[in-house]
């Protein structure tokens, strides 16, 4: 398992396998967070230009997986159920089977041997078709271990076309309109200000003995007048006036070190920084940021309805992360007027994206076995439930323009 720095996984199989392999130094042990990036249809190892990072975390009994783009993250967790009893495996999919021999009698490598002997054993049993086969070993203080893991493939293949799901809706979300070539018009002084000259013409002066209360009050009466022009002008542009929230999250990657070796780039965090809690964190933050604005090219629009105390832990979040690296991003809503065609577009886009995933989501649910695979399908019915929430907001949302 060293070596994933200098492989590529290509399709969900591979992915299934090498999360086989994390299941298994999970069980005989613990190993460094594991680091990938998405770039081209492809996992590599990790590279910061890439537009999604995955992450696997298997120093605790679960495998964290957290899968990262600039503007959103994603968090889960990975577990299964072992057993030694064979029948027990058979009659329940959703278990991993193991053989294992523990002795002080035989060497490291020995063990290895023992392993991959089991190997052989298990594959001529179960074949390779519907089952993953993973042998390893290690050294304990007084004794060596060999053991054997059997994986149904459809249970690793669950988990690895998940991570390729929730890449899929990053990089939707990330997805930019192409930019249309910029094309640099010079326009004289006399047509920027066309429309304007009529009004500058008519405002009064302090010229022919007029008073300063004369002048005050048409100026109040310019000031009508103009505001009048601008509420016009609004209404003719089919504009609409919004809040747009911005900020900028503190990054883990603060204060690291990198080191590259070859193609490979190493990264070193800050000693006061627990780039997995941050991580949560920003995960947290988002979760929250659904709530009460929808992401657009051109930042988060606030619903118009939203709860304070939503809005308050958006920026409360921000205060946590600056905290913990020991920084001072700010969390700004700023109103703008933007034409109400491009809202309702952006809004009709995210209601489309979030019934595809929708749609999706059911589709597993009933591909799946509820009974066999229950922490799945609780997981599932949760991401359903938080999205048909997301939906109704829209929609709602949706009735202004």
């Amino acid at each position: 398992m060293g070596e994933e720095k200098k492989i590529e996984i290509e399709n969900a199989e591979q992915l299934a396998e090498y999360i086989g392999k994390l299941i298994v130094l999970q069980r005989c042990g613990y190993t460094p967070e594991k680091k990938w990036s998405y770039s081209e249809g492809r996992l590599i190892p990790y590279s910061r230009d890439a537009p999604v990072h995955v992450f696997f975390d298997v120093h605790t009994n679960k495998i964290k997986v957290i899968i990262e783009s600039e503007e959103d993250v994603s968090e889960f967790d990975i577990e299964v159920e072992f057993t030694i009893d064979e029948g027990k495996f058979k009659k329940e999919p959703n278990l991993v089977y193991y053989m294992h021999i523990d002795s002080k009698y035989i060497s490291y490598k020995q063990a290895w041997a023992i392993a991959y002997r089991n190997l052989k054993k298990l594959r001529k049993i179960y074949g390779e078709d519907k089952y993953i086969i993973i042998p390893y070993a290690f050294s304990g203080r007084r004794r060596n271990y060999a053991y054997t893991f059997v994986f149904p493939k459809s249970l690793l293949l669950n988990y690895a076309n998940r991570i390729y799901n929730e890449i899929s809706r990053l990089l939707q979300e990330e997805q930019k309109e192409e930019v249309t070539e910029e094309i640099s018009v010079e326009i004289s002084v006399e047509e920027a200000l066309a429309g304007w000259t009529e009004s500058v013409e008519r405002v009064p002066t302090a010229v022919g003995g007029e008073t300063v209360e004369e002048i005050i009050e048409k100026a109040e009466e310019r000031k009508e007048e103009v505001e009048r022009e601008i509420e016009q002008k609004i209404r003719d542009l089919n504009l609409s006036w919004a809040k747009i929230i911005t900020f900028t999250n503190p990054s883990e990657y603060l204060g690291s070190s990198r080191k590259r070796k070859g193609h490979v780039e190493e990264i070193s965090f800050s000693t006061n920084i627990d780039p997995e809690r941050i991580r949560r964190l920003r995960a947290r933050f988002y979760e929250i940021l659904r709530r009460v604005a929808f992401r657009t090219d051109m930042g988060w629009i606030l619903f118009r309805k939203v709860e304070r105390e939503n809005l308050k832990r958006v920026s409360d979040l921000v205060g946590e992360l600056n905290n913990l690296m020991r920084t001072k991003r700010t969390v700004y809503i700023l109103d703008v007027f933007i034409p109400k065609n491009y809202i309702k577009e952006k809004i009709e886009e995210n209601i489309y994206r979030k019934r595809a995933r929708i749609e999706e989501l059911e589709q597993k649910l009933r591909e799946i076995d509820a009974e066999t695979e229950k922490k799945v399908v609780r997981r599932l019915k949760s991401d359903l439930k938080e999205l048909r929430e997301e939906v109704k907001r829209l929609e709602e949302e949706l009735k202004y323009y």
